[in-house]
């Protein structure tokens, strides 16, 4: 990974975001936008969709959910922290 400097206005970015104007753009608005905010959009974006589940729907899917989890070797969700998506 690259270091950042200080681009154009003196705000650290990529050394690519300064080969063309657009990139300095993109760099600001997509590249550099933090995860936490699409990770947010994403929450309640699921936490929408699984209200309209039924009790026995939500079931399943959070066994799938923990199945993945131990399947790939992570930690399932705290039980506590289902309840900030509307599960």
């Amino acid at each position: 990974m690259t270091a950042p400097f200080l681009g154009p206005d003196g705000a650290p970015r990529c050394p690519w975001s300064t080969a063309a104007p657009e990139f300095l753009a993109y760099h600001d608005t997509e590249w550099g936008s933090p995860v936490a905010d699409a990770t947010g959009r994403r929450r309640e974006e699921i936490a929408r969709i699984v209200v309209s589940m039924s009790a026995h729907q939500r079931a399943g899917l959070i066994d799938a959910l923990h199945a993945f989890a131990e399947a790939a070797g992570e930690p399932s969700a705290p039980a506590r922290q289902l309840g900030l998506v509307g599960w």
